[in-house]
């Protein structure tokens, strides 16, 4: 037995009965509620092309018919003051049972027998076929009548004229059974009908779409047909079947197949203050090895400048005054092939008023001035902490023949790192930091191998990249050759004022004093004259560039340091003149 319930769609395509007064044109597809029971028998065990068919009869009641309504617009009135749309409803009920029977074919899915679909066609009887119906002002709500002053018209009911004694639709269906004992099978349904014959002498048809339940009972009797068992045939394994999961670990942010790693970085600026003087032999313009060099240095610190440079010649007591020209041509023309620019005229150097003999040597040169000293620099970045990436690698198998090993093997810039023969489920490979560290990217690509108990392999890979991304924190500044202490202040011949002053080491020195470093002046002096007095001079030179700076005597340490037998040039003597600093961690 089967109950159902659902809609009805009506296709009617007119607007009253033969020999029935109405003024409706056409009701239209107007959907209504409808049920049904009926009974069922059922026989399984046949077959089409290797799907299970089962034949079924159904007998029972339908339900056809429903209230169709139908608004229209039939002429403005007046209403007081207002003009107002009258609209009246056009309402058939329609009374429709039928006695209907239903041959079906029903399909069972071969992989899943429980769900079946069927179809089929559906011959009703008309049992009962009658209507009511009626035509009522709903616009305005009062006041106005039709001509029977009355707001209803044209209310009549009966059987339907020329009702139809038979009728047929073409079915279709699904269905879902449920055992519930050895017997009794509960079997959800949905189902649909299409109307192909006319319920009356007018264009109206009726299509159904209905859920229902069937309840059916297997007699013992009835024994299924039980087909001759199959040879067994062993069925080939399930094909292996699996892919790989990846994740990289230690990175800050990723596109594609491209990860970024953030590492925190320190800037090394390596820096040495050139020396702005060429010296020359005795009587002679002529660059020698040394003043080839000195004039080399001091082009590379020059191409940073866009003002031209100014050189100042000079020459000791003992030499003509046109050595001061020649010597000025010498130094601009290889300066100018070096491509520095070099001011077109000579300026006066300074010159004491009474030189010491010591130092004699020293006038015979060709001072550089420029606005700011000239500083040989390289600068370059340091990572503060290493790296750690990790690559985790979790094969997921979908299908296979028994248990499934694994094998990984990894190459990282061209090199095996890793291989590895049954393999934990889940793999993680610590990728090597060294190119990240030195600001290169690294390349890497795994292989995973796959192989289960029937025997059967299978194999996956990937590849990655992982960028490098210095995050600059602080700067440092180191002394270009010396490798100890930096130059701050270059001094003249037993002065403490300062010929040229570093004023980017400067704020890097008042910024590390802030931070709570130990700033260590270092006075400097040659070895001409007394060992007592060069170290007051050295202490004086220290005192100025502390002061110059703004620290406090308590901020900094003051150290001084004799020039000695080491000094073997001009260049190294001269260079001994000045204030060095040194920046020591608390």
């Amino acid at each position: 037995v089967a109950a159902s319930g659902g809609v009805n769609l009506h296709d009617a395509s007119f607007g009253s009965f033969p020999g029935v007064q109405s003024c409706c044109s056409s009701f239209g597809t107007q959907w209504t509620p409808t049920v049904g029971i009926a009974g069922i028998v059922e026989h399984d065990g046949h077959g089409l092309a290797s799907i299970p068919i089962a034949l079924q009869l159904r007998m029972g009641l339908t339900q056809l018919g429903g209230t169709l309504t139908r608004d229209e617009f039939i002429g403005n009135v007046i209403v007081g003051d207002s003009l107002v749309r009258g609209i009246s409803r056009h309402q058939l009920e329609a009374t429709l049972w039928a006695v209907s029977a239903e041959p079906l074919l029903r399909f069972l899915l071969p992989t899943h027998p429980a769900f079946s679909f069927d179809v089929g066609a559906r011959f009703d009887w008309i049992a009962v076929a009658r209507f009511a119906q009626q035509e009522q002002l709903t616009n305005p709500a009062a006041g106005v009548y039709f001509e029977t002053r009355n707001r209803t018209r044209n209310a009549t009911s009966g059987s339907i004229p020329t009702a139809a004694a038979f009728g047929a639709a073409l079915s279709a269906g699904m269905s879902y059974s449920i055992p519930l004992t050895s017997r009794w099978t509960l079997r959800p349904e949905l189902r649909g009908s299409l109307g192909i014959t006319r319920l009356a002498d007018v264009p109206w048809h009726i299509h159904r779409i209905v859920a229902g339940i069937a309840f059916l009972h297997r007699p013992e009797s009835i024994q299924p047909t039980v087909a001759p068992p199959a040879p067994i045939v062993e069925p080939p394994p399930p094909p292996l079947a699996f892919d790989v999961e990846t994740r990289v670990l230690g990175i800050h942010r990723s596109s594609g197949d491209t990860s970024i790693v953030e590492l925190p970085a320190r800037r090394i600026e390596r820096r040495s203050m050139v020396l702005p003087v060429v010296f020359f032999a005795p009587q002679s313009a002529t660059l020698d090895s040394a003043a080839e060099q000195q004039l080399d240095a001091l082009a590379r610190a020059a191409q940073s400048s866009s003002a031209p440079i100014h050189l100042a010649p000079s020459t000791a007591p003992d030499e003509p005054d046109s050595l001061r020209l020649l010597r000025f041509r010498a130094v601009a023309e290889r300066l100018r092939a070096l491509g520095v620019r070099v001011a077109p005229s000579p300026i006066e150097a300074p010159q004491p008023a009474q030189a010491p003999l010591a130092i004699t040597d020293e006038l015979r040169a060709v001072w550089i001035k420029t606005s700011d000293p000239l500083v040989l620099r390289e600068s370059f970045v340091v990572p503060t902490s290493q790296p750690s990436v990790e690559v985790v690698l979790r094969p997921v198998v979908h299908s296979s023949a028994g248990p499934v090993r694994f094998d990984l093997t990894v190459v990282q810039d061209g090199r095996q790192t890793m291989h590895t023969q049954s393999a934990p489920a889940a793999m993680r490979v610590e990728l090597a930091p060294g190119s990240l560290l030195s600001g290169t990217p690294t390349a890497y690509r795994w292989t995973v191998v796959a192989m289960d108990t029937a025997g059967q392999t299978k194999q996956r890979s990937g590849y990655g990249i992982v960028r490098p991304q210095f995050i600059e924190r602080d700067t440092a500044f180191e002394e270009l050759d010396r490798g100890g202490a930096l130059l701050l202040g270059r001094c003249a011949f037993d002065a403490t004022t300062f010929e040229e002053f570093d004023t980017t080491l400067a704020a890097f020195v008042r910024r590390a004093a802030r931070a709570g470093k130990t700033v260590v002046l270092i006075g400097s002096t040659d070895a001409i004259g007394s060992d007592s007095y060069n170290r007051a001079l050295a202490r004086r030179r220290a005192e100025a560039a502390r002061e110059r700076l703004g620290l406090s005597p308590q901020a900094v340490q003051i150290e001084v340091q004799i020039g000695g037998p080491h000094e073997r040039t001009l260049y190294q003597r001269v260079a001994r003149r000045g204030v060095f600093v040194r920046i020591e961690g608390r």
